[in-house]
């Protein structure tokens, strides 16, 4: 898989768990990440999603200075965590919803 398609794939997996997360927080759900839910109730949903968006850019950042120094290897398997860590989450929340809401 190319680098291109790794990094749309994180953005994209990385986008629908915002969007999960502000129809979960609408529909009377809660903010399961420790983290996030201080800073949900601490400075709001728009402050969350600038904290999710820097969260998606570390794993870019690092993955892109391995790619640029020669070590496409690991920066792949940066990318693969990256985009499992933030599918997983996402379709997990969007399978409950079809289930529960159906």
């Amino acid at each position: 898989m190319t680098f291109t398609r790794l990094y749309w794939a994180f953005f994209i997996f990385s986008l629908l768990d915002i969007l999960i997360t502000r129809l979960v927080l609408k529909g009377g759900g809660a903010e399961l990440n420790p983290i996030a839910n201080y800073v949900l109730q601490t400075w709001g949903f728009y402050t969350v999603v600038g904290f999710k968006c820097i969260l998606l850019c570390i794993p870019l950042t690092i993955a892109e200075v391995l790619r640029r120094m020669g070590k496409s290897r690991p920066a792949k398997v940066i990318l693969f965590v990256a985009v499992a860590s933030a599918m997983l989450p996402a379709l997990f929340t969007l399978v409950q919803m079809i289930i529960y809401h159906s």
